[in-house]
């Protein structure tokens, strides 16, 4: 699918950072539904414990790029979003 193609929420499904600067603006978003910022958030969630396994292998992340998995699991707590995938304790979910 072409990027102009996209509404924000699809682009936001596939690369949430391209579209939110953290997950408490996504959460003020009001345009975007419960269901739709969990989803968000999960995708987020994946690319994050990807981001650590790739900084552990020594792979480092960029300067301007920091780790907000703690946000965005509060963020899925406040939804009520459970965390039965993700709930193993490492860095892969």
């Amino acid at each position: 699918m072409r990027d102009w193609l996209m509404t924000d929420v699809e682009k936001a499904k596939f690369n949430p950072a391209s579209i939110y600067q953290s997950p408490k603006q996504l959460m003020a978003d009001q345009s975007i539904s419960k269901e739709d910022k969990i989803s968000i958030l999960e995708h987020w969630e994946d690319d994050e414990r990807e981001r650590l396994v790739a900084e552990e292998e020594n792979m480092l992340p960029s300067d301007n790029e920091k780790y907000i998995l703690d946000e965005i699991r509060q963020a899925l707590d406040q939804l009520g979003a459970s965390h039965a995938g993700h709930a193993s304790g490492t860095k892969h979910g």
